[in-house]
């Protein structure tokens, strides 16, 4: 059997806080709350606020139509998914550098408040993509109920 030097180096707080920051990009809840997935790794940025008893989602969908993004309310999170396709390549040209993203994209989105998911609205215009969502009535409030 061999023994092994213990080191104190090991069990160095600020180490292990830096080797966490290093791999959780990696975990597969990474990103939670606001889920972001996809095949080749890109996903749209959002923003959520409410307006006017709403609940509104902003996402960029840049250079994509109404038919290559899909939403849907499930489960009290808003959904958007899609693809965005690459153009066809010509092989004789040189490309220095390569910035626009393509491929599958997945976001959802938890929804801060009770929504009617049946009077949802959307629409794309000028690459953003905005999906507005009533708050739904709330929940009547308990009553006491007197026993006779």
């Amino acid at each position: 059997m061999q023994l092994t030097q213990f080191r104190r180096r090991d069990l160095d707080p600020l180490r292990m806080i830096r080797d966490l920051e290093r791999d959780f990009p990696r975990w597969p809840w990474a990103g939670w709350p606001f889920e972001k997935g996809g095949k080749e790794g890109w996903s749209p940025s959002v923003d959520v606020y409410d307006e006017d008893g709403a609940v509104v989602v902003k996402a960029e969908v840049p250079g994509l139509s109404k038919d290559e993004v899909h939403v849907k309310v499930e489960a009290e999170c808003l959904i958007i998914e899609g693809e965005r396709r690459t153009e066809t390549e010509k092989k004789d040209k040189d490309y220095y550098f390569c910035e626009r993203e393509y491929g599958s994209f997945y976001r959802r989105i938890p929804l801060p408040a009770r929504v009617d998911a049946a009077k949802a609205e959307a629409h794309v215009k000028d690459g953003v993509l905005t999906v507005k969502v009533p708050r739904a009535e709330p929940a009547p409030e308990a009553k006491q109920i007197p026993i006779t």
